[in-house]
């Protein structure tokens, strides 16, 4: 078995995202003006996606696949290891999802099936509890280590400041209820596979164990997904993005990650629907002709299937 503590940097490279997107974040809990919570989804993350995963993630998809997925709770990127895939890219416009996803990670090495849910249960007082990070913090890779390090340990003492009050002020300012606030947007999980079942979880606990597996994290904006992510994959995980930017150059932007990053056979969710009366008109519109599976279930998918490539061959070739 693989000792992926030793082998961490293999996994997830410490170079590959820049610490210096978390400070404002750690800077807002000693800064009384500020102490709101934050809805925008570049600041915050959601506890748990709020898509139906499993009815769309299925096994044939991802089994020793490469994938590139947003996500800030981290679920897709969970549920992809889950069922199979061998290189993931985690990529998002939210400046926290690393941490927060390195978080999950270290917590399903480390703790049960029944005290996982019961901490995502309860995510305003057990969550982020000191006492849950000194038991996973050693599975952190450094750079997520830091992040959390300055604000679980630089900043619990308090403000170093003459009265009792300001001290006494500040202290309690950091804690599990106030990193929950700061940090979370609190979504309930719809249909996530890994915390679907004991078994499922226990699945995946081996398999980060193991750590047969890459991990990238790269934080972009969906115009620039095209340019920054490496290479080719098999799957492509836009979520929502299509509600929260202008539609038209979403549309630009998936064709060309279509083109360009996806390989034949892959296949690319590029929406999913809160509800059957829900229909992205645009999007329907503008991959006309394409292969789009529309969803089965509330909270489901729209996926691309892009053809293989002898039947690109075939098609081209009738066309002549």
């Amino acid at each position: 078995m693989i000792n992926y503590s030793e082998l961490e940097d293999l996994f997830i490279p410490d170079n590959c995202y820049d610490l210096s997107y978390y400070d404002y974040l750690t800077g807002r809990f000693l800064d009384t003006d500020s102490y709101i919570c934050f809805n925008d989804i570049r600041d915050t993350c959601y506890l748990t996606s709020n898509e139906d995963l499993k009815a769309f993630m299925k096994r044939e998809y991802f089994e020793g696949k490469r994938v590139a997925t947003v996500g800030s709770s981290g679920d897709q990127m969970l549920d992809s290891l889950l069922l199979g895939a061998k290189d993931v890219t985690l990529i998002d416009a939210n400046y926290y999802s690393r941490a927060f996803a390195e978080y999950k990670m270290a917590m399903i090495k480390n703790l049960d099936y029944a005290t996982y849910i019961d901490l995502i249960d309860d995510p305003r007082t057990k969550l982020f509890d000191i006492n849950i990070y000194k038991k996973i913090s050693h599975d952190l890779s450094k750079p997520a280590q830091e992040f959390w390090d300055r604000i679980y340990l630089e900043y619990q003492g308090g403000y170093n400041d003459s009265t009792d009050f300001c001290e006494e002020y500040y202290a309690k300012r950091v804690t599990a209820a106030a990193i929950s606030l700061e940090l979370i947007q609190f979504d309930c999980e719809v249909g996530v596979n890994y915390i679907s079942s004991q078994e499922n979880y226990n699945k995946l606990q081996d398999i980060l164990r193991k750590g047969y597996f890459t991990l990238n994290f790269i934080r972009s904006d969906i115009s620039n997904f095209d340019e920054v992510l490496d290479g080719k994959f098999d799957v492509i995980m836009l979520s929502n993005i299509y509600d929260y930017v202008d539609h038209y150059n979403f549309c630009r932007h998936a064709k060309d990650l279509y083109n360009s990053r996806l390989n034949p056979g892959g296949v690319m969710q590029v929406d999913y629907s809160f509800s059957y009366r829900y229909f992205p008109e645009e999007l329907i519109e503008y991959f006309k002709g394409y292969k789009l599976d529309k969803p089965a279930v509330p909270m489901g998918a729209y996926i691309l299937h892009k053809p293989r490539e002898n039947a690109i061959e075939q098609c081209d070739a009738s066309m002549e």
